[in-house]
C-alpha cells in the first residue's frame, strides 16, 4: 500500500529518531523519497509522553532529502509528532542553520545503514 505524500515517517536507531515527510513512495523500487524534518536524540521508543528539550531536537528541514528503502521507515504516530511541531514552527523566526546539523544527520544515517547490514549479515549466518 503506497504511503501518501505528506505522511510523517521515522527512522529509529536506539534512542535517536529521524522524522521526515514523504515526498514520494516509489513502489516499483520499494523506496521512499523523504524530506528530513527533525532529528531527536535520547527519546526512547516507549517514552512518547516524556517531555523533550530543545537540546534534543535538531531542525533538518534545510538538509538533503533521502531516498531509502521503504522497509526501514515506520509511520509516525500523531502522539509522537505533535510535541515536535513547536520546535519546527516556533513563534520566532528560524535561527541560522547550524553546520553541525548536517554532520549529525550523516552520522545518524551511517549508523542506521551499518545496523541494517549487521542485522542482514547476522540473519544470513543463522
Amino acid at each position: 500500500m503506497p504511503l501518501p505524500t505528506g505522511q510523517i515517517v521515522r527512522l529509529t536507531e536506539e534512542t535517536t529518531r529521524l522524522y521526515g515527510e514523504v515526498i514520494d513512495h516509489i513502489i516499483s523500487r520499494n523506496m521512499l523519497w523523504v524530506r528530513p524534518l527533525v532529528l531527536v536524540e535520547s527519546w526512547p521508543e516507549s517514552d512518547f509522553d516524556v517531555q523533550i528539550s530543545s537540546q534534543q531536537v535538531q531542525d533538518l528541514r534545510e538538509e538533503s532529502h533521502l531516498l531509502w528503502p521503504t522497509g526501514l521507515f515506520t509511520v509516525a504516530l500523531d502522539m509522537e509528532v505533535l510535541p515536535l511541531l513547536s520546535y519546527l514552527y516556533p513563534d520566532k523566526p528560524k535561527a541560522e542553520q547550524n553546520p553541525e546539523t548536517a554532520v549529525n544527520l550523516r552520522r545518524f544515517i551511517r549508523r542506521v545503514w551499518q545496523q541494517q547490514w549487521e542485522d542482514r549479515d547476522r540473519d544470513l549466518a543463522s
